[in-house]
């Protein structure tokens, strides 16, 4: 009895089981009809084939979220409608599809930690050509600076791993404030993750998995990657480990998602690496040189299956060239739109020029946005003559392009299949031939012939934006007469402006050297030119004086005093400078009265005392009375009677103190200056009437 009883019971609880289920289900149903239009969303793009307009490709972009951060509406380049193709008729079944009711639900179990950052919904859906109507759990994370480092690959992974059995695939979206910490390893290798997303975080560990080989054994599966506004942090040391093991890396860790990946946008990332260790400041950046040569030694090939997608864009300071990185060995069959706008690009490298070969399949190659400064030679693209169907645009907007020539329209013309759009450049209109074979190729016409698929009619809507009085107006609008008048009124006014203002300089430049050389250049119109100026007088040959100096030496200098003294009294051959007459003591003192006596005569008996003042001459007691007398001399003529020469350095605190003063009140001159010879003639012939110092090239 007690058995039935409780059978009666359990059928009576399965009863009410299902009956509670099918109110639930009918309850649900309810609400979807109410509010499924408003809680349904629907991310689904169908590409026309039948129109013809290049926005197409802007919308294949915007199925995976917003391909560039702003559309100007200039972007509008319609082909021509007589030819029945399209851009958008080359993308196979384009047709992408994510949308669900994105139910909030407690069934699924996530980690302790990331309770109250993270969020679990059910019902969003993934569908594309490659990939099957698949339904998705979604995970939606908010993560603060106060939970930073809670959220990891490793707890990502168990998390995921949990669900193998029931078949359950999941799609992760995180949102990161200030810059907050996560912890992702590159390749992003979490089993059964379809979708992940990522903006405004600062990614650590992105090495990780490359010193374990983790991700070799997890099998591809994302499909789409979404990397945006984040900074990647690498420490010191796992760059070098890295960069040591390169050689050795799986494919599984090497190919990111290859077998799987559709959808790759990773803007505005940058990168910054955390010294842990003692290193050289150069060893980073050899680093980032070497990334690239050092990944041609991995031995695996990346062969992107299903790739159309792929977004580098709006790059700063990048640690190295990613489009090198992205397509070393690797090959891209798919790929549709390449997008490197906004990447601070200056110079095409060959990778771009010959696109074709990378990505032979590509309807966009989007490089505007950048420091282009000059219109490269693209190459033909390998599909040009073999399918005419498929069609390619060159975005070069927003560049620093100043030229368009007539041989690159030229070149245009000779490749049907590729729209090459130059709008929003700053156009040099100054005159020069070139221009004015541009203008004439647009007044005939001619740039409307370019192609007969795309409409190349924006270039004669180009506007200048040099010169300043052009600036603004249209190609299609000049004349000959109008660029080149305009330069010649600026040349009318610009030359003798360019003329007054050299000679400005000129004479400015010439009073300063006058007045840094002064003393020298008097001194050398002196004595090569025999020109004085007013405020100078020659000093008077005085009957009175019998020698022009007396010479005051060491017998230690006296092979130098000869030869210097007696080529002064030699009579000038140009006439220009005078002859002197001096008083040596080996030569001139009368024999039989005293030293003493023969130097008061000799000193008296000259307008000058030359003084060559050495060691020697400190140390000779004659010398310093010759002095003496010298000095004596001076304060009763009132004149410069002292002309000393420096025959060496000698410290001031060595000299005699009489001395010490003269030297810094009298003519000094050094033996070593490059105008010696005319610096004593100088003082010799030169009457001043102050006291005055001649400048030397250096004083005690």
């Amino acid at each position: 009895m007690s058995q039935l009883r409780c059978a009666n019971v359990m059928n009576i609880k399965r009863k009410m089981a299902v009956q509670s289920l099918m109110f639930g289900f009918f309850f649900l149903s309810l609400l979807f009809e109410v509010f499924g239009k408003e809680n349904n969303i629907l991310l689904h793009r169908t590409l026309n084939s039948s129109t013809v307009n290049r926005n197409v490709s802007s919308n294949l972009i915007n199925d995976v979220g917003n391909y560039t951060e702003e559309m100007p509406s200039e972007r509008d380049v319609t082909l021509n409608t007589d030819v029945n193709t399209s851009l958008s008729g080359n993308i196979e079944a384009l047709d992408i599809t994510a949308y669900g009711n994105w139910n909030n639900i407690s069934v699924y179990i996530i980690p302790d930690s990331w309770l109250g950052i993270c969020k679990v919904f059910e019902g969003e859906i993934y569908e594309s050509e490659f990939t099957p109507r698949t339904n998705l759990i979604s995970i939606k994370c908010t993560i603060d600076v106060n939970h930073s480092n809670i959220l990891n690959t490793n707890d990502l992974r168990e998390t995921l791993d949990s669900y193998k059995d029931l078949n359950k695939r999941f799609s992760l979206e995180i949102n990161c404030r200030s810059m907050a910490n996560i912890s992702l390893s590159f390749p992003f290798k979490v089993d059964n993750l379809f979708i992940l997303k990522v903006q405004g975080c600062r990614i650590l560990d992105c090495l990780a998995d490359g010193r374990n080989n983790v991700s070799a054994a997890i099998p591809d599966s994302l499909r789409v990657l979404q990397i945006l506004n984040t900074t990647i942090s690498v420490k010191q040391s796992n760059l070098n480990e890295f960069m040591r093991d390169i050689k050795t890396l799986t494919k599984g860790y090497s190919c990111l998602h290859a077998e799987t990946i559709e959808f790759i946008t990773m803007r505005n990332i940058s990168y910054e690496i955390i010294k842990d260790i003692v290193s050289e400041p150069e060893e980073v950046g050899n680093h980032g040189r070497n990334i690239v040569p050092r990944s041609r030694h991995i031995p695996d090939v990346c062969d992107y299956l299903h790739l159309r997608i792929l977004d580098r864009s709006i790059r700063t300071r990048p640690l190295f060239d990613l489009y090198d990185l992205f397509t070393e060995r690797s090959i891209y069959e798919r790929v549709q739109i390449y997008n490197a706008s906004n990447s601070g690009i200056a110079e095409l490298k060959d990778r771009y020029l010959q696109w074709s070969n990378t990505f032979p399949n590509l309807q966009m190659l989007d490089l505007s946005k950048n420091n282009i400064s000059k219109l490269y030679r693209f190459a033909f693209p390998l599909h040009s003559m073999a399918n005419i169907s498929k069609f390619t645009t060159v975005d070069l907007r927003f560049n620093k392009i100043s030229m368009i020539t007539v041989n690159d329209l030229d070149r245009f013309k000779m490749m049907p299949t590729v729209f090459f759009d130059l709008r929003n450049n700053p156009i040099d209109c100054n005159c020069s031939d070139t221009l004015e074979e541009l203008l004439r190729y647009i007044e005939a016409g001619k740039h409307l012939q370019i192609s007969n698929i795309f409409d190349y009619s924006y270039i004669e809507n180009l506007e200048c934006n040099y010169p300043e009085n052009l600036k603004g107006t249209t190609i299609k609008t000049l004349t000959s007469e109008m660029i080149c008048e305009s330069n010649l009124q600026t040349e009318y006014f610009l030359v003798p402006i360019i003329c007054l203002s050299a000679t400005i300089v000129i004479l400015a430049l010439l009073f300063l050297v006058i007045c840094r050389f002064r003393h020298e250049i008097t001194i050398l119109l002196f004595t090569h030119f025999n020109i004085i100026f007013p405020c100078q007088t020659r000093d008077s040959y005085d009957s009175e004086k019998k020698y022009d100096a007396f010479v005051s030496y060491s017998s230690n200098e006296e092979e130098y005093v000869e030869k210097l003294f007696e080529d002064l009294e030699k009579p000038a051959d140009d006439k220009a400078r005078p002859s002197f007459k001096f008083c040596m003591h080996h030569r001139d003192f009368v024999p039989g009265k005293t030293i003493f006596d023969n130097v008061t005569f000799s000193v008296e008996s000259s307008r000058h005392t030359i003084i060559l003042l050495s060691n020697h001459f400190i140390k000779s007691e004659y010398c310093l009375y010759e002095f003496q007398e010298a000095f004596r001399q001076s304060i009763m003529e009132k004149r410069r009677h002292l002309v000393i020469i420096m025959m060496e350095d000698i410290p001031e605190k060595q000299l005699p103190r009489d001395l010490r003063r003269c030297v810094k009140t009298f003519t000094y001159i050094r033996k070593d200056d490059f105008l010696f010879t005319e610096r004593l003639i100088y003082a010799l012939s030169i009457k001043h009437e102050r006291k005055s110092v001649i400048k030397n090239s250096e004083e005690v």
